[in-house]
């Protein structure tokens, strides 16, 4: 975001050739900032930018009912995707999401304030083509309230005529 002070940025790239018209992977988006959004707390920012033959980098992670990018403030109790939101606060919290604590299994496997369900980026490209897959996320305002995602082992989907060689980037420190 303009004028924010930009930390942990995360960049995974890589290249790959798909035999099929359209790319899809599972992922789940999880943060630090959710029950803080919207009370002047900048949001980390995150995307999967596909690009290929055919021009500009797009933003293909995104909710499944109103099409807006994935980030605390799009994907929250408040929003129209609040299907796709699980909490993750105790009544106890600051700020909680909700009244009522989740389920104690949730607590066991993340300690992140709340995540989305499974989600499904899709991309349409150019069969036998190369594209690039750019994955961003940085933390945007602070660094202490991080965000991050998950990737489902296996759910790459593009009908690969070679296997993708990773290309990974990692910046430490702040950027203006």
């Amino acid at each position: 975001p303009p004028g924010e002070f930009i930390h942990d940025v995360v960049i995974l790239e890589f290249d790959f050739i798909p035999t099929t018209d359209t790319i899809s992977f599972d992922y789940v988006f999880f943060s630090e900032q959710y029950c803080q959004s919207g009370n002047g707390v900048t949001n980390d920012a995150f995307g999967f930018l596909l690009s290929g033959p055919l021009g500009n980098d797009i933003n293909i992670a995104r909710l499944p009912i109103s099409g807006d990018i994935v980030s605390p403030a799009t994907l929250n109790p408040s929003t129209v995707d609040a299907a796709s939101f699980l909490h993750n606060t105790d009544p106890t919290f600051d700020n909680p999401c909700f009244p009522f604590p989740p389920p104690p299994e949730r607590f066991a496997g993340i300690a992140y304030d709340g995540f989305s369900v499974p989600l499904t980026a899709v991309g349409r490209v150019v069969p036998c083509a190369r594209h690039t897959l750019k994955i961003v996320l940085l933390d945007a305002g602070d660094f202490l309230s991080d965000s991050g995602i998950l990737l489902e082992a296996g759910s790459f989907l593009a009908g690969l005529v070679n296997k993708p060689e990773p290309n990974t980037t990692a910046e430490v420190g702040s950027l203006t």
